[in-house]
Order: C-alpha cells, then structure tokens, then sequence
C-alpha cells in the first residue's frame, strides 16, 4: 500500500510537509497520522545527510496539542532510502501547536477529516 501524501505547508526554508490521510486512525479521544517533512537543505545526520522526516504524530484535537510516538530521518526524499535515525517514544510528551505554525495546520486538516 503506498502513500498519498497530501501537502500541509512550505516554508520559508522551502521544506515541505505533507501527512497522508490514509494513515489517519482515531484512538479514544485522540487522532494519529504520518507526517513527512521533505527537507530543501539536507539535515546532518552523523556522517550522513537525512532529506526526510516522517514522524507519527499522536494530536488532541480538542486541546490543540500533539506528542510524537516514532520520528525516522531518512536518506532520500519522501522517506525513501537508507533509514538514518530511529526514534520513538514510550511516553507522551505533549506539546502546544502554535497558531500558525506547520504542525498546527496540520493539526487542523487531520482533525477536520
């Protein structure tokens, strides 16, 4: 099954975030979604350069907040290539998303679905 990366946001880097809403799942009161982040300018990674993030994101929609449960930094744009860093947490850490920001939009179309 492949992704359908839907574009949230550019930057001013000119780093582009996407999430794909065939990932979304709904958890209690909560929401869970991939979300890819293309980066413009490489990302050193150790000895390596990353040119994605894709991170899977647990959202409070009522609360405007979010936790990450997995990060991966990957070596080729869209999360292809050589996996340069795993990451996942075992507890949440919740954190506000700022109006305005990417992940705040992002918040909002996952949310909205």
């Amino acid at each position: 099954m492949s992704a359908e990366w839907v574009l949230v946001k550019s930057n001013a880097e000119h780093d582009k975030t996407f999430f794909d809403p065939k990932t979304i799942g709904i958890y209690e009161k909560y929401r869970k979604v991939w979300v890819l982040v293309n980066f413009a300018t490489p990302t050193q990674m150790g000895t390596d350069n990353a040119m994605s993030k894709s991170t899977y994101y647990k959202f409070d929609c009522k609360d405007s907040r979010y936790a990450v449960v997995a990060e991966l930094f990957s070596s080729e744009p869209g999360g292809g290539g050589k996996v340069l860093k795993n990451v996942s947490e075992s507890e949440d850490k919740w954190m506000s998303a700022s109006k305005g920001s990417t992940l705040h939009s992002a918040l909002e179309l996952v949310c909205a679905k």
